[in-house]
């Protein structure tokens, strides 16, 4: 399932209330690290005016799930009581999304007193709101993260669901984010899902892999370091491979789009599709209301992908500029097929 697929999916399992006598459903969200299962469950609380509670089991045991005993005295009887958790949410608390994060890393002693919480939505004593709705997320055992299968008895308490790497999702995120662009052209230039993300299969001693996460990083290390240090920095963050390969990609020369933004006549598209994957995000950060019209004439005289590439990270990331030109829309409408 891709990010954007993943989003619907936590809307229409999440957010329906129950009919009667039913429970609310949950989801768990399995996938190698570093794909942003955790990030999407955050910004999908915040969009629909969730608070989001981070409850990562692996770092807890049971007592912190149920709370501590305290003695009360009822009538002249002394009696256990227990003390809720801080983390919990009350009824005078609003709407929540609890999220058990690394749950697949949590011992199972404290996997046991989740059962109650998933399906029965308590905890001892202690209720849950009607307004909490609940998800979690872990890596898979062959993911070699060191994450544990989950019990049956928890998994059954589940609908699960499995996230996998998209380029077209990544690159949507990527561009909405202001990421460099010039990594988005190298990964799109590839076309090789393994570009994206590729954990290492053990048999080299390299730490580092690309991921979503860590080609993330690798835009912040473009920012951050100086070009005499930054091919061994950057093996250290997406692996020597593709280290070498971006840079490779970054030492390519594009023409002047300031330039052929002002005098789109003379461009010519480029033979090397690196060097045209290059300039889609150049071109898009370089848009200005007074260039669009040249912009579009431009995408015109691309290859098909790289047109529709164009004008959909021009939407993502400019989209009040898009929605503005009514040559934007013509060459949607023309193009749909492309773009849907």
């Amino acid at each position: 399932m891709k990010a954007s697929q993943l989003t619907a999916q936590l809307e229409q399992i999440l957010l329906p209330e129950p009919k009667d006598g039913e429970e609310r459903l949950a989801l768990m969200i399995w996938g190698p690290p570093g794909i942003g299962k955790s990030q999407i469950v955050k910004q999908f609380a915040l969009d629909n005016g969730y608070r989001f509670i981070d409850v990562r089991l692996s770092q807890m045991g049971p007592e912190d799930l149920q709370g501590c005993p305290f003695i009360v005295e009822e009538d002249s009887h002394k009696k256990t009581a227990w003390g809720t958790p801080l983390i919990w949410p009350t009824e005078n608390d609003p709407k929540t999304l609890l999220f058990f994060d690394e749950i697949t890393h949590a011992p199972h002693s404290t996997l046991k007193s989740a059962f109650q919480i998933v399906l029965d939505k308590q905890i001892g004593q202690f209720k849950f709101p009607k307004n909490t709705i609940m998800a979690a997320a872990g890596n898979r055992p062959e993911d070699r993260s060191g994450a544990l299968d989950l019990p049956e008895a928890l998994k059954g308490r589940f609908v699960h669901t499995l996230l996998e790497p998209d380029v077209a999702d990544f690159a949507s995120w990527w561009v909405k984010n202001e990421k460099d662009p010039r990594i988005l052209a190298y990964i799109r230039s590839t076309k090789k899902i393994e570009t994206l993300h590729c954990m290492s299969n053990g048999a080299t001693s390299d730490p580092a892999s690309p991921s979503p996460r860590t080609w993330a990083f690798a835009s912040q290390v473009l920012d951050l370091v100086s070009p005499t240090l930054r091919l061994e920095t950057l093996k250290g963050t997406i692996g020597p491979g593709e280290a070498t390969a971006l840079c490779a990609h970054l030492e390519m020369e594009l023409p002047d789009v300031d330039m052929l933004l002002q005098q789109p006549w003379k461009f010519t598209r480029p033979r090397q599709q690196g060097v045209i994957y290059a300039l889609v995000g150049a071109f898009v950060n370089a848009v200005e209301a007074d260039t669009l019209e040249a912009f579009m004439e431009i995408a015109d005289k691309m290859t098909k992908e790289a047109a529709m590439l164009m004008t959909r990270d021009l939407y993502e990331h400019k989209k009040h500029l898009a929605i503005s030109s009514p040559k934007f829309n013509k060459w949607c409408v023309e193009n749909k097929y492309l773009v849907l």
